[in-house]
């Protein structure tokens, strides 16, 4: 539960990530209790997967555009649908690692299939080329 004077702030951004919540219906719950201004939708993958909290919910797809397509699209629809405009795409094999933003294929899928989303990336990223990668692949 957030509080009244955050809740109320124009200014403060919540990532609502997927990995935190069993479902889609769950993300949309936490959503609805902010102003959809104030969230950032943590779209979680793993590969061409959501990853929500639920055991083994998320495989190890390699990526694939269709598959992504699949399973980013409910999730991306809904969050529009309840206002939401942004979103942090992190693929979270690739958090940490140091071999780059492994994000930038989804990325790129992500901008050519919703344009108007502000698309914000990283997980991987080590110096100005990973910038550049995401960069390329739409990232704002």
């Amino acid at each position: 539960v957030v509080s009244d004077s955050l809740a109320s702030s124009t200014s403060v951004k919540f990532v609502v990530p997927t990995e935190s919540c069993g479902s889609i219906d769950h993300w949309a719950d936490a959503v609805k209790q902010l102003s959809h201004h104030q969230v950032v939708m943590g779209l979680d993958l793993i590969g061409s997967t959501v990853r929500t909290n639920r055991p083994n919910a998320a495989g190890t797809t390699p990526f694939c555009t269709d598959t992504l397509l699949s399973h980013v699209s409910p999730w991306i629809e809904r969050a529009m649908r309840l206002g939401v405009s942004s979103v942090l795409a992190l693929d979270l094999a690739f958090v940490g690692t140091e071999r780059g933003p492994g994000s930038g294929p989804a990325c790129a899928t992500i901008r050519e299939t919703w344009p108007s989303i502000s698309l914000i990336s990283g997980g991987g990223v080590r110096d100005r080329d990973d910038l550049d990668v995401l960069c390329n692949a739409g990232c704002d």
